[in-house]
């Protein structure tokens, strides 16, 4: 039985023939960006609930190990981002300044760490917040370019 003559009729199916474009780096650490910033809001929203129900241990028990697990994917995610295509005017601002604001208040008010978190990964669209990283950016290349 061949499937292919039934998914692709004409043989036109991207990949096989061509046409199909693999992303570029650029595309690759977009995606891991959205990525992380979403499963940042996952793990919030589990912290939430895991905080709520602390006195339901069958409830708060997963809830905290799926908000830990999405933590680390989250933080996984970034990593990669920033392997793929470099920013430290991002990093340092979203990651460290953004990023660990949005840690303690989140903390200490873990049932709107949900929008917390979310508040944080709306931030980097502002334009003060893009200059702020142009800015470093600017500064680190002229000490690399010396």
């Amino acid at each position: 039985m061949n499937t292919a003559g039934t998914i692709c009729p004409k043989g036109n199916c991207g990949v096989t023939n061509g046409s199909a474009q693999m992303p570029t780096q650029q595309q690759l650490a977009d995606a891991a960006g959205t990525a992380s910033a979403q499963l940042g809001v996952a793990s919030a929203t589990a912290a939430a609930i895991a905080s709520y129900t602390a006195d339901k241990p069958y409830i708060s028990g997963p809830a905290a190990t799926f908000s830990f697990a999405t933590g680390a994917a989250s933080f996984a995610f970034g990593g990669l981002q920033q392997a793929l295509a470099p920013n430290i005017g991002q990093y340092l601002t979203e990651g460290t300044l953004i990023g660990l604001a949005g840690y303690y208040a989140g903390d200490r008010y873990p049932l709107i760490g949900p929008a917390i978190a979310q508040a944080g990964n709306m931030l980097p669209d502002s334009k003060t917040v893009g200059d702020f990283e142009k800015s470093i950016n600017s500064k680190i290349n002229s000490l690399v370019n010396k």
